[in-house]
């Protein structure tokens, strides 16, 4: 199987990228860390009705409930071109949420269909594991699907996951109906996008 990739943040390269994402996580942990002072000092009757506005022991006002950063991956089913005999998938995946995600899994599978019988004979899965998709990056995703001369290849998909951090047992990526993305391709190489949020 080919994979094809290609990185961008924001329309930046990733170095810079990189710099200011190190500058947010030094202000990100500064500003954390004054949030769990504020929230030991202040009286748990003042936080379980969720009242703003009120000065906590150490001085600092409580301004409301706490704005949890979450990643949250779009799939994008682009479409299909036939070459040769060789049908290529090309999907996009970004991260639209509040914060990177991290150990991104990007499962893919299609099947590969006989001429003769429109009998599914094979399908092929494949598993790409990406560290860190930064907010606001984009990839690209191009997957090659070889068939031999007696099939042709039907139906991509491609899924993405992004597993629970430490001692959270929810997933970080609030959305998982945009993560998912078919193509449908058929034996006159056609195709049409099934499903793409």
């Amino acid at each position: 199987m080919l994979w094809t990739e290609h990185s961008t943040v924001d329309g930046q390269s990733e170095g810079t990228a990189m710099k200011a994402s190190f500058a947010r996580r030094a202000a990100l942990a500064a500003a954390a860390i004054g949030v769990i002072a504020s929230v030991f000092t202040t009286p748990a009757s003042v936080l379980a009705a969720g009242v703003t506005g009120v000065t906590t022991g150490d001085g600092s006002e409580l301004m409301g409930p706490i704005a949890v950063r979450r990643p949250d991956m779009a799939v994008k089913a682009e479409g299909a071109t036939f070459t040769d005999g060789d049908m290529y998938y090309e999907f996009r995946i970004k991260n639209v949420g509040s914060a990177p995600a991290m150990n991104v899994t990007v499962e893919t599978e299609y099947s590969l269909v006989s001429f003769k019988t429109g009998q599914e004979v094979k399908a092929v899965k494949s598993t790409l594991k990406i560290n860190k998709i930064e907010q606001g990056e984009e990839r690209v995703l191009d997957i090659a699907c070889n068939a031999s001369q007696f099939d042709y290849c039907s139906l991509a998909i491609l899924k993405v996951t992004v597993p629970p951090i430490g001692i959270f047992t929810i997933s970080p990526d609030p959305n998982l109906d945009n993560n998912t993305a078919v193509i449908d391709s058929h034996k006159d190489g056609t195709w049409d996008i099934a499903y793409s949020k």
